[in-house]
Parts: structure tokens; C-alpha cells; sequence
């Protein structure tokens, strides 16, 4: 909770920073649109069945409340706040065997995690006619944590598992012990927006994270990677 307070507190500060500005002329979006969420790993992975595990994109949604202050005629500062999916998707081979350690087969588990952030960006934009690109930093909170599971159909030969369910759980978030979600996500923005007519506008965005996402061992050095197309509305 603390952590959240810092987040809302650096709100504060990055308005008042925009209420500074010389001319005071300020305009605002509503944007959202869909992440394409995965993990970059800086570290060689750790895994604890094989490693034989393919990631591929999450596909989740943003939405953020932005408001936009000029500080010259094409420079301009931008904060918020906003929600943001991010996450990854997994599909790992793995060997089956019994109990004198025969194998009795191989599946295919397919895990799906979803962390859902409460984001704090603060973008310096650069304005060119109706074209627009920034950068800035932005600080992130997980709000809440999800694994969807689908089990591998060599599992009907366990009969207490339905080879065709999917399995959701909620996952902790923390920093003590028993939590495997790192509630703080800081990192980098990257975008680029262009104009269209009656307010709206199209973009997209990178979002850079720096800081380890995880202490489960499948995804333990992850680092947050997320690829949006949005659509803004300029008011």
C-alpha cells in the first residue's frame, strides 16, 4: 500500500510540474488500446522441467487519462495515470513418467500470466504538425495478479484432472517470501502519435521495463516488454 501511496504521490508532483509551465495551456486524452505483452530475459533462464519452453505475447488492454501541458510551441510534457495488462504466455514440453521412473508420455502445459498495473507515465513530447513522439519514464504498480493454466492431455492418464480444464488462480504480489509477483514496474516509454480529425488520434508505444517482474523460476529475470496500439481521444 505504501508503494501505491509513492505512485500517487509522484501524480501529484507531475501535475504540479505541468501547472508550472510558462503559458499554462494544457489539453487532455483518453486513449486505450491493446498490449502485446512478453518478457525479455537478460539472465540465462531458469526452468524446472526442461528447457524445451516457448514464450510468446500476451495479448491484453490499456487505458490511461492523460493530460498534456506545452512548455514551447513544440515541446510539451505529459503525465497521467492508467491501466496496463502485461504478462506472458508459455507453452512447456514436458516428460511424464511413473513410478519406477519409466516414461509414460510427454504433453504440452500451457500457462498464461497476467498482471494487471495501475501506471504512472511522464512523457516529454515533441510536437511536428499533427505528428507526435516522446519518451519518458513511467512507474507501475501491479494491482493484481492472474495464471490461467490449461493442462496437458496427457494428464488423462491422472483422473483427477480434467485434461480439458482450465485452471485460473490468483497469483500473490509482494515483496516478502511467499509472493511471486514484484508489485513496483519501472521502466521507459516510447511513442509515437498522429493526429486525425474531431480529436482522435492513432499511436503506438514501447514500454521498456527494467526491473526484474517475477521470483517464479519460469519467469524469475523477466523484464517487462509490451508493444501497444492505442487510440486517443484530444480534448
Amino acid at each position: 500500500m505504501k508503494k501505491l501511496y509513492s505512485i500517487l504521490l509522484l501524480t501529484v508532483c507531475a501535475c504540479n510540474v505541468i501547472a508550472q509551465t510558462p503559458d499554462k495551456k494544457f489539453s487532455f486524452m483518453l486513449k486505450g488500446g491493446i498490449n502485446l505483452a512478453n518478457y525479455q530475459f537478460t539472465e540465462p533462464k531458469i526452468f524446472i522441467i526442461n528447457d524445451d519452453t516457448e514464450y510468446k505475447n500476451f495479448v491484453g488492454y490499456n487505458f490511461s487519462a492523460l493530460a498534456n501541458a506545452k512548455i514551447t510551441p513544440s515541446l510539451s510534457l505529459q503525465s497521467g495515470l492508467g491501466i496496463s495488462q502485461k504478462g506472458t504466455k508459455m507453452q512447456v514440453s514436458i516428460n511424464f513418467r511413473g513410478d519406477v521412473n519409466e516414461e509414460i508420455g510427454t504433453g504440452v502445459e500451457k500457462f498464461r500470466y497476467r498482471i494487471t498495473y495501475l501506471e504512472l507515465p511522464l512523457n516529454l513530447l515533441f510536437n511536428y504538425k499533427k505528428l507526435c513522439l516522446g519518451a519518458g519514464p513511467y512507474l507501475a504498480y501491479a494491482l493484481a495478479a492472474k495464471s490461467i493454466i490449461k493442462p496437458s492431455n496427457i494428464r488423462a492418464f491422472q483422473p483427477e484432472i480434467n485434461p480439458n480444464t482450465t485452471i485460473k488462480s490468483d497469483i500473490p504480489i509482494g515483496n516478502d517470501d511467499i509472493s511471486i509477483i514484484k508489485p513496483i514496474d519501472f521502466g521507459f516509454n516510447f511513442l509515437a502519435d498522429y493526429k486525425l480529425k474531431y480529436g482522435i488520434s492513432l499511436g503506438i508505444n514501447y514500454g521498456l521495463g527494467l526491473t526484474k517482474a517475477s521470483k517464479l523460476p519460469l519467469i524469475r529475470d523477466g523484464r517487462n516488454r509490451v508493444f501497444s496500439v492505442f487510440m486517443g481521444y484530444n480534448f
